[in-house]
């Protein structure tokens, strides 16, 4: 692999999968087949809701350098 700034690149086309990277795998498939049957998954839409809320507030906390809390009434993200 070519030299890029004084350091060897190396790429490993065959990384050892850990039991968490099946775990994500098997979890993905699941919901893919869901879909794809049209059967209800283990985790429905409200709790992958609230998953990627919690995400999104942790992101506009770090970014506002300050608290933020969920207003349900407005459906916004708020800053104390």
């Amino acid at each position: 692999m070519p030299d890029h700034y004084g350091y060897e690149v190396q790429i490993d086309n065959h990384p050892e999968k850990s039991d968490e990277d099946e775990y994500h795998i098997t979890g993905t498939l699941y919901s893919l087949q869901g879909v794809r049957n049209r059967e209800q998954v283990t985790e429905d839409t409200v709790f992958g809701h609230n998953a990627a809320l919690a995400c999104h507030m942790a992101n506009e906390s770090y970014f506002r350098k300050s608290a933020v809390n969920w207003d349900a009434a407005s459906n916004q993200i708020k800053s104390y």
